[in-house]
């Protein structure tokens, strides 16, 4: 039987099936890794290498970061907002080092992200007007301009290292913003944001050739394992080196008993 569902002051009618989206469900996996245009193998990252988890304070980005710093294979560097609100939600983890940046502010994310070897991009806003949005915090602002100067940072020059691998936290409706409940989900424009982000990353890994993984995860609380996912390696074909395509597969629990 339809229930009745209030979204942003919108009252819908919508059936029961729908709502379990808004439950937590499985994920899905988008593992993309683009083409190069030298087509060489990927560069695999090696333990002590840094990974930055930009987004820290938020609910993935908090995961992500101490089930990184929990393996002790690699230098965590978790980046929010606020420092005393990062120490708030990851405690005082030694495996885990602090950094304050903002991906609305360009210039914020210069420093901390200059030594990343590989970076999890974690920031999100609500997908409809919240609490969330204030000081300008919009899907636009957060998930698509957000999501360029993070990887305009990464790319720029002076570096001390080049960047090997960007993971990127999208939705898997953003190849199905016409259907239900994603069309309702897309009212504010999240999802094309992230589509729109996802299209900038593809084409930066070409130009700068680095890899890249898009996760798409469905409910935001199943999340892959992202040491697995930083430790995707180019494959060696028959025929030589694979050029780097786009490859879709299901991923593993972020925590695995």
């Amino acid at each position: 039987m339809p229930r009745l569902l209030v979204l942003a002051g919108l009252v819908l009618l919508v059936p029961v099936g729908v709502l379990g989206f808004f439950s937590p469900a499985p994920n899905a996996l988008v593992s993309a890794r683009q083409r190069s245009t030298t087509l060489t193998m990927a560069v695999a990252l090696k333990a002590g290498d840094r990974v930055v988890v930009i987004g820290s304070t938020g609910g993935c980005g908090q995961l992500i970061a101490a089930r990184l710093a929990d393996a002790g294979k690699y230098k965590v560097r978790a980046i929010g907002r606020s420092e005393t609100k990062l120490r708030d939600v990851l405690g005082s983890n030694s495996g885990i080092e602090f950094g304050v940046a903002d991906s609305t502010n360009p210039d914020s994310l210069l420093a901390p992200l200059s030594d990343a070897d590989c970076v999890i991009i974690a920031t999100g806003t609500s997908a409809f007007p919240s609490p969330r949005w204030r000081n300008g915090n919009t899907p636009d602002a957060v998930d698509r301009k957000g999501v360029k100067h993070i990887l305009q940072a990464l790319t720029s020059k002076p570096r001390k290292r080049p960047i090997k691998k960007v993971i990127f936290l999208s939705s898997i409706g953003v190849l199905r913003t016409k259907s239900l409940p994603y069309s309702i989900l897309n009212l504010f424009g999240v999802l094309d944001a992230k589509r729109d982000s996802e299209d900038l990353l593809k084409s930066m890994a070409a130009t700068e050739d680095f890899d890249f993984v898009i996760v798409s995860n469905k409910s935001g609380f199943e999340l892959l394992s992202m040491i697995e996912m930083i430790e995707i390696e180019e494959e060696e074909g028959e025929g030589g080196r694979e050029s780097r395509e786009e490859r879709r597969t299901h991923a593993h629990p972020l925590f695995e008993k």
